[in-house]
């Protein structure tokens, strides 16, 4: 069994809880977002992956099950069945859905550094990144990318308009996730 089977819809039910339904936040520089898909997402995506033309009528259609093959895509963009564990994979991902690959490696790369260990520069995880990412103890990772990634957040321009919420959703990554880790390497 591969990491998104292991965690796939534990993962989806995460997303859901924080992104339900169709929004169109004035201060969210995403716009139309259904389930925490962009429009400009959505129209990349749905005509390949879901074989539906991307408007915004279908993206407030939007069903759980073309959303599990959103969150898919995502996964597999930070090569989430590459980790040794579905708890870092998921972690990748969730950055990656929220900030962008770029930014999650980003968040990775910081972490990383904290605790001596180099990523390589690019926006994309290497082979050798993921070697090095599966040789660490997976809780002092953990603990280390959830503080680059309230430092990111911190430093984004909307950090006021939607930082209580960000950190309420750090908070409950932590809380349903961290438990899963494995305590020993």
């Amino acid at each position: 069994m591969g990491n998104w089977d292991a965690i796939g819809r534990d993962f989806q039910r995460y997303i859901l809880r924080w992104e339900g339904g169709y929004v169109n936040h004035p201060d969210d520089p995403g716009g139309h977002t259904n389930k925490g898909v962009t429009l400009a997402t959505f129209q990349n995506l749905a005509p390949a992956l879901l074989g539906i033309p991307g408007t915004l009528d279908n993206l407030k259609k939007l069903t759980d099950a073309q959303h599990l093959k959103i969150l898919k895509y995502y996964w597999d963009s930070v090569k989430g069945d590459s980790f040794s564990n579905p708890v870092i994979a998921a972690y990748a991902t969730e950055l990656a859905w929220g900030s962008g690959p770029g930014n999650s490696k980003k968040m990775f790369r910081t972490a990383g550094n904290a605790i001596g260990v180099q990523l390589s520069s690019g926006s994309s995880f290497t082979a050798d990144d993921i070697k090095k990412i599966n040789a660490l103890g997976p809780v002092d990772l953990f603990n280390a990318i959830t503080t680059a990634r309230i430092n990111f957040y911190k430093s984004l321009s909307t950090w006021s308009v939607f930082g209580k919420g960000w950190t309420n959703r750090i908070n409950d990554f932590v809380g349903t996730f961290k438990k899963k880790l494995p305590t020993t390497a």
